[in-house]
C-alpha cells in the first residue's frame, strides 16, 4: 500500500490512476539514487510489479512510457499474456524459469511491490523470504532497485526479507528500509 502524495495504491482503479501512481514512485526512487550516484530507472526501464493483481498498475507503468510487467498467482486482467508471469513467488525455480523463457531474467531495472501485502493476506506464512529473495535478486540486473514502500517493507522485514536481500549483495538505500539496489556483476 504506498502513501505517495495521500493516495492510496489500493485505490487504482484505471490506468490513468497507474501513470499517476508510476510517475511518483519512480520520481521518489531516482531522487534517493542521485544523491548517490547511481544509476536512475531510465524512462523506458525495464519494471516488474510483484503482485500485481488485475495490472492497473503495470498498464500506468507502460503508459507513462516504462515496459512493464506483472507477476502474480493469478491471471492479470489487464493484462495481456505476454505483459505478466503467472506464477506464486514461493516457487523461485518456476518465477526464474517464466522469465527466462520470455528473455527477462536478470534484465529489470525496477522490480516494485506495492500491493504485494494484498498478494500474500492470508498467505504471509507460506512464503519464505530466502525464496522472495533469491526472485527479487535474480530478476534485477547489477544496479537494479527493488522498491517495497513502508507498509510492505514492514510485513516482509518481520519475515526477514531484508535479511536475505543484504546477504544476496543487496544494499539499503534509504532509512526507512524500502530502496534496496542490487551490487551484484551478474
Amino acid at each position: 500500500m504506498s502513501e505517495l502524495g495521500g493516495e492510496n495504491i489500493r485505490d487504482l482503479t484505471s490506468a490513468e490512476d497507474g501513470v499517476i501512481f508510476a510517475k511518483k514512485d519512480i520520481d521518489f526512487i531516482n531522487r534517493n539514487l542521485r544523491p548517490s550516484g547511481l544509476k536512475e530507472i531510465p524512462p523506458n526501464g525495464l519494471v516488474l510489479d510483484l503482485g500485481c493483481g488485475e495490472g492497473s498498475f503495470v498498464k500506468g507503468l507502460q503508459k507513462a512510457g516504462y515496459r512493464g510487467f506483472g507477476l502474480d498467482k493469478a491471471k492479470a486482467a489487464y493484462l495481456d499474456e505476454d505483459e505478466y508471469i503467472q506464477a506464486d513467488l514461493n516457487e523461485p525455480e518456476k518465477v526464474l524459469s517464466r522469465l527466462e523463457d520470455k528473455g527477462l531474467k536478470g534484465k529489470f531495472d525496477l522490480i516494485t511491490a506495492n500491493a504485494l501485502s494484498d498478494y500474500v493476506a492470508g498467505e504471509m506464512d507460506s512464503i519464505h523470504p530466502a525464496k522472495m529473495a533469491r526472485v527479487i535478486v535474480e530478476s534485477l540486473k547489477p544496479g537494479g532497485v527493488f522498491y517495497a514502500p513502508e507498509v510492505t517493507q514492514t510485513i516482509l522485514g518481520e519475515r526477514s526479507l531484508i535479511k536475505y536481500l543484504l546477504e544476496r549483495s543487496m544494499i539499503q538505500l534509504d532509512e526507512r528500509q524500502t530502496i534496496f539496489v542490487n551490487q551484484r556483476d551478474s
